[in-house]
Formats: structure tokens, sequence, C-alpha cells
């Protein structure tokens, strides 16, 4: 085939479905849902998930590339599944309908693209709400009834056969589902008003009317459940409650007076005197009245006062509407908006001691109120109002002698919350004082009640000190260690991260303050991250895939989340670790570590940005740390745009600035750890310089001598500069950064040296 003849076959076929579209587009659209490609396109991804989760399971580990695709073939699996499941879901296109489209794509697009379309299940149309519901009394009215009556203008202009062959139509029209609904009015009223009547009819005693309520229940639970579309449930109600209409009139006792009640004997209820009352010779009473079994008991025969109360509405005050708010808020198991994610023992446990303690109402109620302004902006002022009730409330509480450390506690953590949603900057201080409110209990030994709460305190504890300088983790930090089953030194026992201890990241916070000093120590926890952070990446993996599965509880997507923060800090550690390391080991295996701890930090960024914005509040944290230690600048750009874009999930975060002044804080330690270190080098680099310099200007005087005695003694300055350039600095083998941090040190002395010092000045600025 020439390539005109191509061009033209294009063109023809562009013409064809230009126009197929707009002549279709008139008329109701019909889609093929290529069932068996939708299939095929499953099971070879079901196949590849079974063969990479056999890799896994036989290695017993994830490499990243495995955990990529793993990731993506599942989103893809997912996705076909779900659009299988939508395109069975529309209506079926049957018959001639079916027929005539397969015949009509034929005749556009040519025949041979189309002969393996089966016409009973492979088009599909959207949903019509303006047709009729049908059930199995519609489709036999539809069979019975005269083909002029059933069928629809849509049926008879779609369906043209199945009309002249007298088919049942598609659609129910509008006379047979009046006629439908008259048939069930009529027969739900039969079913009740036959059996009462059974029921009345003279000569009936108790046996019969339970033989008639026996017979007329059958007879209307099969109806409801062959003839109607009812469900399970539907039907036990609709059965259970046509019963209890019926038993009523079981109870219904005859119309006998009460002495032949009494005596149990046939009353013939002849008016006005029956005919064994007469021939008795008494009076004949309640003849021809009817009495209600199921009602007698609650009637009272001498009108006697009821003493029964009428249902009140149960008493409720501040308190427990603040009760009813926090329950119904921590009943939100969507993790994008789980309350717990600011503290998972804390919070649910307020909800038991609302009512003990003033200030502790008051940081609820403002804790409540902000969560539910998200939702409803209108409660913001509100929200605004019971929050600075809270801080009020919370300075006396902090002061109170009398208040319980506990309780101190508890409300400082609720403000936390509170101040997360009104300024994001200033929450580091609530961090701070619980803290200190830490150290003080377990100082004064008041740890009982915060013995559920020990490990979260005394990651708080560290985190502080890693943020304030001035915050010391002491002697008591190991006490409360002691408690929580992490004493020194820590013994490995299976299932357990030593990385993640709350020990080894006090000792990293202690160890960072004077890192030259403790090197070893520091090389020593960076290996153990390193051999733990696979295992860690392994029970993600597991998480993930259970937390994707379409039945996945809320507990499995927490359980997936808390990985990943326990993923989140052990990459921070590294990268800080890792920048601390370089600075005395120029090892470049170091700067592949941190690249790939940069790589694994993003990928860990993008299978939390589901779960934003309380699921995924610890990315920006981790985020942090990671972009302060990469100082080389790999991929910094995309780390400062995924802190920007988290600063709007909450008030007042500022994530890239205190990034920056976290790599600030570490040029400024790697600066106080090596002054020495380039003071000496410096001043052996200035002294063997001096030493050069000065035989040079001996060589070079006598040189001048020899050539020009009236020449006077002046060493080039250009000369002696480039010999220093060259030889000062490959000598020393110092960055720029620290020569300019010598003169800082060495102003004055350079001023005074001679014209060589100067030189040397020169070359370090």
């Amino acid at each position: 085939m020439t390539e005109d003849q191509s061009d033209k076959d294009d063109e023809s076929y562009g013409e064809h479905l230009f126009r197929y579209t707009f002549d279709e587009g008139r008329q109701e659209p019909r889609f093929l849902i290529f069932r068996g490609l939708q299939l095929m396109n499953i099971y070879n991804m079901q196949n590849d998930l079974a063969k990479l989760k056999h890799d896994i399971m036989t290695t017993k580990t994830a490499q990243p590339q495995q955990t990529e695709s793993l990731t993506k073939t599942l989103h893809n699996y997912t996705n076909a599944i779900r659009d299988y499941e939508y395109l069975t879901r529309l209506t079926p296109i049957t018959g001639s309908q079916a027929r005539r489209g397969r015949l009509d794509l034929e005749r556009v697009f040519g025949d041979e693209s189309y002969q393996f379309i089966d016409e009973g299940t492979g088009y599909r149309r959207f949903d019509d709400p303006s047709l009729l519901p049908t059930d199995n009394l519609r489709e036999v009215l539809k069979r019975r009834l005269p083909r002029s009556m059933t069928y629809t203008s849509y049926d008879i202009r779609n369906r043209t056969e199945e009309y002249f062959n007298n088919e049942p139509p598609e659609q129910v029209s509008p006379l047979v589902d009046r006629l439908a609904r008259f048939l069930v009015a009529f027969l739900g009223g039969a079913m009740l008003v036959v059996p009462m009547m059974v029921m009345r009819l003279p000569e009936v005693t108790v046996v019969k009317s339970l033989v008639t309520v026996s017979i007329s229940v059958l007879a209307f639970a099969g109806a409801l459940s062959v003839f109607f579309k009812a469900s399970n449930t539907d039907t036990m109600v609709a059965t259970a409650t046509y019963a209890a209409v019926l038993v009523v009139f079981v109870g219904v006792s005859g119309l006998g007076c009460d002495g032949c009640r009494r005596q149990k004997k046939r009353c013939d209820q002849a008016k006005p005197t029956c005919g064994r009352c007469r021939r008795v010779g008494i009076s004949c009473v309640g003849n021809g009245v009817k009495r209600w079994k199921f009602h007698s008991s609650f009637q009272s025969e001498n009108n006697e006062q009821n003493l029964t109360s009428s249902p009140r509405r149960s008493p409720s005050n501040a308190q427990t509407r603040i009760s009813s708010s926090l329950v119904h808020i921590l009943q939100t198991e969507d993790c994008r908006f789980d309350i717990r994610a600011f503290g998972g023992k804390l919070i649910p446990e307020l909800v038991a001691q609302i009512g003990y303690n003033a200030a502790l109402d008051s940081c609820v109620a403002a804790m409540v109120t902000l969560y539910r302004s998200h939702q409803c902006p209108s409660l913001r002022v509100e929200g605004l109002t019971h929050y600075g009730d809270a801080l009020a409330a919370t300075r006396k509480a902090i002061i109170d002698p009398k208040e319980s450390i506990m309780m101190k506690m508890q409300v400082v953590s609720v403000m936390f919350v509170c101040h997360y949603w009104i300024d994001r900057k200033s929450v580091e201080q609530h961090r701070e004082i619980i803290s200190v409110l830490f150290r003080e209990a377990v100082l004064k030994k008041q740890l009982d009640d915060l013995e559920p709460y020990m490990v979260g305190l005394t990651q708080l504890a560290v985190m502080a000190s890693f943020l304030n300088p001035q915050f010391e983790l002491g002697p008591w930090f190991w006490e409360a260690c002691e408690m929580i089953g992490t004493p020194r030194p820590v013994k490995y026992h299976q299932g357990s991260f030593i990385s993640l201890e709350s020990g080894t990241l006090a000792e990293v916070s202690i160890f960072m303050r004077s890192p030259k000093k403790h090197i070893h120590q520091l090389q020593c926890i960076y290996s153990v991250i390193q051999f733990e952070m696979p295992k860690v990446r392994r029970l993600i993996s597991l998480a993930t895939m259970a937390a994707a599965a379409p039945n996945a509880q809320a507990m499995s997507k927490r359980v997936c989340s808390s990985y990943r923060f326990a993923y989140a800090i052990l990459l921070a550690m590294t990268a800080v670790i890792n920048h601390t390391l370089q600075i005395w080991d120029k090892n470049l295996d170091l700067v592949g570590y941190v690249h790939d701890c940069v790589d694994e930090s993003i990928a860990l960024v993008q299978q939390c940005e589901n779960a934003r914005p309380y699921g995924a509040m610890f990315v920006p944290e981790f985020l942090t740390m990671v972009y302060a230690a990469a100082t080389d600048g790999y991929r910094n750009d995309e780390m400062a745009s995924i802190l920007l874009d988290y600063e709007s999930d909450c008030i007042g975060a500022d994530y890239l600035g205190h990034a920056l002044s976290v790599r600030e804080r570490l040029y400024a330690m790697e600066m106080r750890e090596t002054v020495e270190e380039i003071k000496t080098g410096l001043d052996a680099g200035v002294e063997a310089g001096t030493q050069i310099t000065t035989e040079v200007e001996q060589d070079y005087q006598a040189v001048t001598r020899h050539v020009n005695p009236h020449h006077s003694p002046v060493c080039p300055l250009s000369c002696t500069t480039d010999f220093l350039t060259a030889e000062t600095r490959g000598l020393l083998a110092i960055p720029e950064i620290h020569l300019e941090l010598y003169v800082y040190f060495n102003t004055e002395r350079l001023r005074d040296m001679p014209v060589i010092s100067s030189t040397v000045a020169i070359c370090i600025i």
C-alpha cells in the first residue's frame, strides 16, 4: 500500500468516525464493555502480583524497585476491577437493538474489527432514571398482557423485531405499572380483610382463628418473597408486622355474658337476657360486649390514677454535650481526619475525664469546636472564643500548686492540639512544657498515672532536647526508660528495633551536642539504623497491601501509618548522623547513602499523600531534618516544594524556614567542632609558607644583585600569591569556609606579619 493510499484511508476513517459520532449523538449512547479484554487485563495483573509476592516472600526482602512496582500494579489492579464493576452495572442492550448496533458498527468501520463482539452481553447503556422499576409481578404482566398495553414508544422504536414476534418488552409501560400497583394494594387489603372476616364468623373458636392466622401469614410471606424483590430483612419485618396485626383478632373473646363466661358455658346472646341466665334466675351482665384480652390488663376498673410518668428528654449540660461531640469525632475512621493522630491513647481517654476538671473541660470544648470548624467555617469564631477561655484556664492550672502533674500534662496536651489549628509555628512551646512537666513528675516519683503514656512522653522529651539545647536529658530520663522496659545497655530480641527505642534516640541527641567526642558511638548507631531500615521497609510493604484491600479495617490503616512514622524517624536520624560523619570521614559512600535517604524520604511522602492532613502530619517534621542535613543540594528543590505545599495544611506553618534554621545549626556545630583543627592546620601552613617565601626572597635578591647591583630588594607580590595559592591550599586541604573562619580568629596577627603574611591573608580571603 502506497503512502497516498494510507493517507486516504486515514482520512476516510476520520470522516466515518466524525459522521458516526454526530449521528449517534442524537440518540442514546451505546457502549461496548469488552468483558473478555477486561478480565484478561485483570488476570494479567493478578499474575504479576502473584509473581511479585513470590519473589518478595522467597527473598525475604522488598527492594525499592519491587515496592515501586507493587504500588503501581496494585493501583492499576484496583482501578481495573473498579472499572469492570462499573461497566457491568450499566444497563445491558439485548435482542434486535444490540444486533442493529453491531451491524451499524460493521457498516461504518468494517466487519473485521467487530466480528468477535458478543451481542448478548457486550452492549451497555446508561441507566435512565425516568424508567419505571420492575419486579416479578410486572414481569408477569408484561408477558401476559397484550403488546399494545405493555410496549412503550421507546421499545417499539428500538425493539421492532421483538414487538412483531409478541415477545415481552424491556421496559415497564405506565399502564403495566399502574395495574401492578392496583393489584398490590388490592391483594394487600384482601390479606388483612379476609382473615378478619373469617375470624368473625359464628361458631369460630380460638383454634380455628389460630389456623386462619397461620395460613394467612404463610401465604403473605410466600407471596412477598416470590412475587416481589424484597430482601430477607424486609420480608421478615413485613411478615412480623402482618402477623402482629392478625394476632390481635385472635385475642378477641366471644360476646357472651359474664355469667356464661365464668362457668365456661356457651351463651346464646339472646337479648335482653340470655337463655342460661333466665333459666338459672341471675342477672345477665355483659351480653354482647366486646372484650380485648390484651388491653384489659392496662385498664383500671375503678378509674384509678395512672402512676406511670410519660417519657421525658434526658437531662443534659455542657459536659454531656462536649462528651457526645468528642465521641462522635472519635468515631471517624478516615485516617485523613482521625484526631487520634495527635495522641493515640490520650484523646480517647478524655471522654471519661470530662466533668472532673474545669480547665480540662474548657480545653476539650475548644478542641472539639476547632475540629468541627474545619467542616463548618461558621464555627470558627465560636472555636476561637473557646480557645481564649481554654488558654486562660490552662495558665491558672499550670501555676496552681494543688493541681496534679498528670492533669497539667493533659491540659497542655489538648492545648497543643488546639494550637496546631490556631498557629502551627508556636506548638513547640507546648512540647517543651510537657517535657518539663514530665521531668518534674519523674523527679517527684509521681509516675503511677503516667505509665500508659511513658513511651510517648520519653519520645517527646527526646524531641525537646533536639530542638532546645538547654533542655538536657539527665539521670531522670534513664530512670523513666527503665520503667518502660528499655534499660541500658539494650539487649536485642526478636521483633524489636533498637534504633527506635527511646534510649537510642536520646543517645543520638546527647552525642550530637559534642559529636567529635562521640564519633565512634554515632558510627555504631548509624550501622544499627542501616541494619534495621530494610526490616521496617518490608513491614511497610506488607502493611500497605493489607491497608489497600477493599475490605480493609481502620486498624489496618492505622498500623500502616505507624510503620511509616517509624520509618520517617529512621530517615531523619540517618540524614543527620550521616551529615555529622561526613565532617571527619571523607568516604564517598556516605554521600551515596544520604542520596538514597533523600530518595526514600520523597517516596515516603508520596505514599502518605492520600492521608493528608492529619494522617500525614509527621511528614514535614522528618522531611525538615532530611532537607537540613542534605547540604549538597541533591533534590533540594523537590523537598522545598513539598515543605511549602504542606504549609497550606495548617495556619502559621513555616516548615521551610525551620529547615533552614536547623541547617544553620548544623553548620554552627561543624564550625564549633572543627575550629581547633582549622587553627592548627592554618598555623602550620602559614609557618611553612613564611619559611618558603623567605628563601624565595633571598634567592631573588641574590639574582637581582647579580644582574643589577643597584636594584632594590622587593619580592614580587603576584609570584608569591600564585605560589601560596597552590601550595598552601593543597597542603592544608581545607575548604574555603574554614579559611574564612581562620581569618576571623587571626585578623590582628595577619596584619602584623611581613609581606608574606599579607599575601597569605589575600589568598585566604
